[in-house]
């Protein structure tokens, strides 16, 4: 029997699994992995570096703790996972924005 939000190892002793958190916005051009704080920034980088670069040419998501790239409905899903969302933000079918994350989650240098 298992219970939801009770995390159930085979070894007690082994170290407690970190969870993972969204770490950045991102987005999948040709194959790379560009990351910042919010998407339009990242876009703007990838226009300057690829002047031939097409838009539909692109896959918005978010990078994880762990370095996986995640579309936006699964990125949603870890960081209200994480407690990572504004408080009150309610989830959308179309997954996570950036605004919807905590500010120090954006921007990690500013936290007080």
């Amino acid at each position: 029997m298992t219970f939801e939000g009770i995390k159930r190892t085979a070894n007690p002793e082994a170290e407690p699994q970190q969870i993972e958190k969204i770490a950045s916005a991102a987005l999948r051009f040709k194959g790379e992995i560009w990351t910042g704080a919010i998407h339009p920034e990242i876009l703007a980088r990838i226009q300057d570096a690829h002047p031939d670069w097409e838009y539909a040419g692109f896959e918005e998501g978010f990078l994880t703790s762990t370095g996986r790239f995640v579309d936006r409905k699964a990125a949603v899903e870890i960081a209200n996972a994480a407690e990572q969302l504004r408080a009150g933000q309610r989830i959308t079918k179309d997954g996570l924005y950036t605004e919807f994350l905590k500010p120090e989650v954006i921007y990690p240098d500013r936290a007080e």
